[in-house]
Formats: C-alpha cells, structure tokens, sequence
C-alpha cells in the first residue's frame, strides 16, 4: 500500500479513498484501483485504492446455543456486536440460533461484526422439567437431553456446556403436546439418566 502511495504522489495523482475488501491476497496489498491502470490522468486527479483486508468464511451458527456461537464468533476472529430474540413455535428452535449475519460461509473482514437471533418459547408451547444428576456431571462438559419417541427415534430438545457454579440442575423442555414423555439426558455424549416427565402439568 505504501508503495502505491508514493508512485501515485510521484505521478502527481492523490489518494482520495481506500477501501478494505475481503481477499486471499496478502494483507494491505492493493488489489483494484479506480480509475484503472493505463487510464488517462491528469495532475491532482483522485485516486481510489482497494487493499486485501485478508479473508475469513463465516461460519454456520445456524442451531447453537448463544454461549457457543459467541465462542465461535471469537475463535473465527470476528467481533459480536448485537443479538436478537425472536418468538418461536417450533420447540427445536427454542434457545438456539435461528438467523445470523452476515450469512454462512459468505466472505468477511477479520474482526467483522456479527450478530444472530436466538429463539424464545411461544406462549403457546407447553413445558417440563427434568432435573439433572450433577453429581454425574464436572463443570464445562457438554450436556444433551433428548425425548424418545414410541417407535425408538430420539428428538433433541436441548445441549449446552454444563457451568457448575452458576447453571441450575433443572432443565426446560418445550413441545407443542401435552402429556407424558420419556427423556434421556447425556453428558459428553454417555448416558447419564433416563426418566419420565410431563408437558402442560399444570398450566
């Protein structure tokens, strides 16, 4: 970039903008100019430049939890600025991410800003609650409950990273059924328990 200044001040040209693009060529080095080489000039005219800011694909957050998609903003190099809550009817986008921008694997800046939206419960989704065994369970391991169909098939109804000083032992689950269910709660993927619950007791 620097270079590029000085030929241009040399030819008697100036610099009016540069602008920082996504790009796998190295960082700071001038990828486009506007107008473009072999144009004619004349002296004092502006000049534009486009460097490489270098690239970054952003990742899919599209089904985690907050505390894992803003972890994995930051691991990517990018910068969390803002996130949304939008109403959700469907149980299995309760406490996830439903919406993120920029869009997946589209190309960005290092340190571009993010923002997503998680999913809250509808008021018309019924509740229940499973009471974990964290006695079963060491701080910051990964932990899954799931309901088990009739015919053997299991639905995710819930994950996140186990905070043993702060996270409640309780677990709520939402589904648009009432009545009983069958749940099965795993940690670092091993079976922990297993048990009966019910959706809509006492609403």
């Amino acid at each position: 970039l620097t270079e590029a200044q000085d030929i241009l001040s040399s030819a008697g040209l100036v610099v009016s903008e540069i602008e920082t693009q996504p790009s796998e060529a190295a960082n700071m080095i001038v990828i486009q100019q506007i107008p473009d080489a072999g144009t004619n000039a004349n002296r004092g005219d502006a000049v534009k430049l486009i460097v490489s800011g270098g690239i970054v694909v952003m990742p899919n957050l599209q089904g985690m939890t907050r505390e894992q998609a803003e972890q994995t903003i930051l691991a990517y190099g990018l910068t969390v600025t803002s996130t949304f809550d939008e109403v959700v009817s469907d149980p299995a986008l309760v406490g996830v991410v439903t919406s993120q921008a920029p869009a997946m694997y589209s190309e960005v800046l290092p340190g571009s800003a993010v923002t997503f939206t998680i999913g809250r419960p509808s008021p018309s989704l019924l509740t229940a609650s499973v009471l974990l065994e964290t006695e079963k369970m060491t701080d910051g391991g990964t932990v899954t409950v799931s309901i088990l169909a009739p015919d053997g098939s299991e639905s995710l109804q819930y994950t996140g990273v186990y905070d043993a000083e702060n996270d409640a032992p309780i677990i709520v689950l939402y589904r648009d059924e009432p009545g009983e269910a069958t749940y099965i709660v795993r940690f670092n993927g091993e079976e922990i328990s297993r048990g009966t619950t019910v959706f809509g007791e006492g609403e």
